[in-house]
C-alpha cells in the first residue's frame, strides 16, 4: 500500500468521488436545460414582456454560463484531486470562477436596489432603460475589480498523504508567499461580502414592509367599502320606496334627459374604472415580480452559506484538506458544490411564481414537442 503512486491515489480519490461527478452532472444538464427554456420563452414567446421582467433573462444567461464553467470546473476539479499540475490553468479558472460568482450576485443586488427605488422610493427612473443598462455595467466592472485579484493568491499547493508518504498537487489559495497583500484582498472580500448581505436584509426588509403594508390597507379598504354598499343598498331601497307616488307622466317627461345623464356617468365611470383596474395591476405585478426576487434572493443565501463555512474552516485550519478521508473528501466537495443550486433553481422559481411565464413555457415546450 505505501508502494502507490501519485496517480493510484488520485484514482483511489476518484472512486471516492464518483458520487459527486453524478451530482455535477445532473447540476449540469437540469441547469443547462432549465435556463435555456428560460432563455427561449423570452426570446421567442415573450419579446414584448413587461419591465418587470428586464432582469429575468440577463440572470438566466448568467446562471446559464455560471452552471457551465463551475459544473465542468467542479468535475475537472474531481479527476485532478492531486494531480493538477498545470499552472496557468489554476490562475486562470480561478478569475473566472469568481466571475461565475460575484456578476449573479451583483445583479441580484442591483434588482433589490431597482425594486426598492420604485416600491418604497416611488422612483420611476428607475424603471428607465438608460438606468438599468447603466446599472449593468458598474456590477460587471465590480464583479471583475473583485475577481481580478484571485490569480495572484491562487496557485498550485501540494498535499501530503501520511499514508502513503508521497505528495500530489491541488489548485487552491496557499497561506505562503505575500501575506499582506493576501490578507488584505480577503480582508476587501470579507467587507464586500458584509455589505452586500446587509444590503440585501435592509432593502428587502422594506420591501416586505411596504408591501405586506399595502395587502393590509387594500383588505381595510375592501371591508369599508363592503359596509358602504350595504348602507347604499338600503338608501336605494328607501329612494324606491319614496318614488313609488311619481306619476308615469311626470316620468316618462323625463326619463331621455335622465338616460342621456345616465349614459354620460357610466362612461365616465367605466373609463375610471378601467384606469383603476390597470393601475392596480401593474402595482400587483410589481409585488408578485418583488416577492419571486426574494424568493430567488434566500435561495442564493441557503446555497452560498455553507460554501462560505468551508472556505473559513479551511483557512482556520491550515490542514484541512490534507487530514480529510476519502468519505470526509466527498462530503465536503459536495457541500462546496451547493452553490450551483442556486443557478439551477431559478428557472423552477420562475415557474411556480410566474404565471404567464409558466403558460408560455408550456405552450413553447407543446410547439416543440408537436413539432413534425
Amino acid at each position: 500500500m505505501n508502494n502507490l503512486t501519485v496517480l493510484e491515489w488520485n484514482d483511489e480519490i476518484i472512486a471516492s468521488l464518483i458520487p459527486n461527478i453524478v451530482v455535477l452532472s445532473v447540476y449540469l444538464l437540469v441547469g443547462i436545460s432549465g435556463n435555456v427554456l428560460v432563455l427561449l420563452v423570452y426570446a421567442c414567446q415573450m419579446k414584448n414582456s413587461s419591465d418587470e421582467r428586464y432582469f429575468i433573462p440577463i440572470l438566466a444567461a448568467c446562471d446559464l454560463i455560471a452552471t457551465v464553467y463551475l459544473g465542468s470546473f467542479g468535475i475537472y476539479n474531481s479527476i485532478h484531486q492531486v494531480t493538477y499540475s498545470n499552472y496557468n490553468l489554476c490562475k486562470i479558472t480561478s478569475f473566472f470562477r469568481g466571475l461565475a460568482t460575484f456578476i449573479p450576485t451583483c445583479v441580484l443586488l442591483i434588482i433589490a436596489i431597482q425594486r426598492y427605488f420604485k416600491i418604497c422610493m416611488k422612483l420611476n427612473h428607475s424603471t428607465t432603460l438608460v438606468f438599468k443598462r447603466v446599472s449593468l455595467v458598474l456590477a460587471n466592472l465590480c464583479s471583475i475589480m473583485v475577481a481580478m485579484p484571485l490569480p495572484f493568491v491562487t496557485e498550485l499547493i501540494p498535499v501530503h498523504s501520511s499514508t502513503y508518504k508521497i505528495t500530489g498537487w491541488r489548485c487552491g489559495s496557499s497561506t505562503k508567499g505575500n501575506n499582506f497583500a493576501r490578507n488584505v484582498y480577503f480582508i476587501v472580500v470579507g467587507l464586500f461580502v458584509v455589505v452586500t448581505v446587509t444590503t440585501f436584509i435592509v432593502l428587502y426588509a422594506r420591501i416586505t414592509y411596504t408591501i405586506f403594508g399595502h395587502f393590509k390597507k387594500r383588505r381595510h379598504q375592501k371591508d369599508k367599502k363592503g359596509n358602504k354598499s350595504n348602507i347604499r343598498e338600503k338608501n336605494v331601497e328607501n329612494i324606491k320606496e319614496n318614488q313609488e307616488d311619481l306619476t308615469i307622466c311626470d316620468f316618462s317627461t323625463n326619463s331621455h334627459e335622465t338616460e342621456s345623464n345616465e349614459n354620460n356617468q357610466t362612461a365616465t365611470v367605466s373609463k375610471q374604472s378601467e384606469s383603476v383596474k390597470r393601475q392596480r395591476k401593474d402595482r400587483d405585478l410589481t409585488y408578485k415580480m418583488a416577492i419571486m426576487f426574494f424568493v430567488i434572493t434566500l435561495v442564493f443565501f441557503i446555497c452560498y452559506t455553507p460554501k462560505l463555512i468551508m472556505i473559513i474552516l479551511a483557512g482556520i485550519y491550515k490542514d484541512f484538506v490534507e487530514k480529510l478521508s476519502n468519505s470526509e473528501r466527498s462530503a465536503v466537495l459536495f457541500v462546496y458544490d451547493m452553490q450551483i443550486i442556486n443557478n439551477i433553481v431559478n428557472p423552477f422559481i420562475y415557474a411556480f411564481m410566474d404565471i404567464m411565464f409558466r403558460k408560455e413555457a408550456k405552450t413553447l415546450l407543446k410547439g416543440v414537442f408537436t413539432f413534425k
